[in-house]
């Protein structure tokens, strides 16, 4: 009679428990996102808001509570067609940002503090630069990044945004530029200095206009009642020169960095390259002071424009500030890097606005009306499972790149997410079958 040995008998367990447990997530992703986790197929999972919903609540002392935006039904396609998803580069320290230099080269913000670059496809060993004041705890670190628009033209600047340690136990955000000087960082220099920092909320987005100015988000740290407070440059987005100076065209005066207000925890910046649009994506509150939580927005961004926090949540239809163009008031969507996509990879998504997400794993792809392009007709979540789980883990970072390709980075080693020996990771996305 044969008989199994004892090893291989306990091996034959083990891979029972793992498709025990296999099958369990799978029927948890059933459940929570009411369909299967391997669907390739649209599923239509939170419906349509054919008119805005205005207020619902108005509180005494406030806020007032809006309902959703005029949107789209949303649609999970966990496995879209058409696609494949490739592996640029592993073993990543929570890749807060990137961005690319006209060489081509990808540069890559280490939330500890590193910026790396990766070369013709492979990362490089040693990091480009390590700034050793950086306050790595909780949402603080080494986060946004940019390249200076005119790299290629002698001014070889890289703009960091960054926590930063000073006197005592006090930490402060910090946006600087480093020159890179024969292949290594050389001039460094403060372009603004002693932003609110704290261990939330520290927004800190970098990104260039098509007018050369420097964009910066910026969070309420906390102190919600700062974002209305024009002298508090937290829960802000703010504008600069390329060299830290302010615009005389600013819209509050030659000595006011601030382009607009009432910004929650503003975190990725985006221009349209069709028509100029300038867009935000916005995390909402937690419930830390109204009990009311989700609320994650995506937003046009207008000059001097007020967005509401902490007076308005939501699309309340109140004249004086600007209501989100999306908003997710049912599940929370933290949204982090925003591209508006031109297309030349993969023209079936030309136009599309594409933002990712943290919770769920989310990569949202919007389609845009063709007049105004301010206004979602289609809105997709792909590679998401259910509302807490998807395909790659936590998304944050998000570009294009210069291959006209996207490209987007996890960062499942920032302490809320699940990681294995080879997060984190950044990924492109290429038509099917191509290499």
């Amino acid at each position: 009679m044969f008989r199994l040995s004892r090893v291989t008998v306990a091996v034959v367990l083990i891979l029972l428990a793992l498709l025990g447990i296999a099958l369990l997530r799978r029927s948890f992703d059933m459940v929570a996102g009411g369909q299967s986790s391997e669907s390739s197929e649209p599923v239509e999972v939170i419906p349509a808001t054919p008119i805005a919903q205005g207020v619902l609540e108005d509180r005494p002392g406030g806020p007032i509570i809006g309902g959703r935006p005029a949107m789209p039904a949303e649609l999970r396609i966990t496995r879209p067609s058409g696609i494949t998803v490739e592996v640029v580069a592993f073993g990543i320290d929570v890749p807060w940002d990137f961005s690319w230099s006209p060489d081509g080269r990808l540069w890559v913000n280490e939330r500890p503090g590193r910026v790396r670059i990766i070369e013709k496809g492979k990362l490089k060993r040693e990091p480009w630069l390590v700034l050793d004041d950086v306050h790595d705890d909780g949402e603080g670190g080494l986060l946004g990044q940019a390249v200076d628009p005119k790299f290629a033209a002698g001014e070889p600047w890289i703009y960091l945004a960054y926590t930063a340690n000073v006197a005592g136990d006090k930490f402060v955000n910090r946006v600087i530029r480093v020159r890179e000087e024969a292949g290594k960082p050389g001039k460094r220099e403060i372009l603004l200095d002693n932003l609110p920092a704290g261990i939330v909320h520290n927004g800190t987005g970098l990104t260039f206009g098509p007018d050369d100015k420097l964009y910066i988000s910026t969070g309420d740290t906390w102190e919600k009642e700062g974002a209305q407070d024009l002298k508090y440059l937290g829960g802000k987005i703010l504008r600069l020169n390329r060299d830290g100076s302010i615009p005389a065209d600013n819209p509050f005066g030659p000595q006011s960095p601030v382009w607009t207000l009432g910004n929650r925890n503003p975190q990725g910046m985006a221009f349209d390259p069709f028509n100029g649009n300038m867009w935000a994506t916005e995390h909402g509150p937690s419930g830390e002071w109204t009990g009311v939580g989700q609320y994650d927005e995506v937003n046009h961004i207008e000059r001097g424009k007020n967005y509401g926090w902490p007076l308005i949540i939501g699309a309340a239809g109140k004249p004086d500030y600007v209501d989100p163009v999306l908003c997710f008031p049912e599940h929370g969507l933290p949204p982090n890097g925003i591209v508006i996509y031109d297309g030349r990879g993969i023209p079936e998504w030309k136009g599309n606005l594409f933002f990712c997400s943290l919770r769920g794993g989310t990569l949202v792809r919007v389609v845009l009306d063709d007049s105004t392009r301010t206004h979602p007709v289609r809105v997709e979540r792909l590679f998401e499972h259910s509302f807490t789980h998807g395909q790659f883990g936590r998304l944050r970072a998000l570009g294009e790149g210069p291959d006209g390709y996207l490209y987007f980075g996890t960062t499942n080693r920032d302490g809320r997410g699940k990681h294995d020996p080879e997060n984190d990771r950044i990924f492109r996305i290429l038509p099917a079958g191509k290499k």
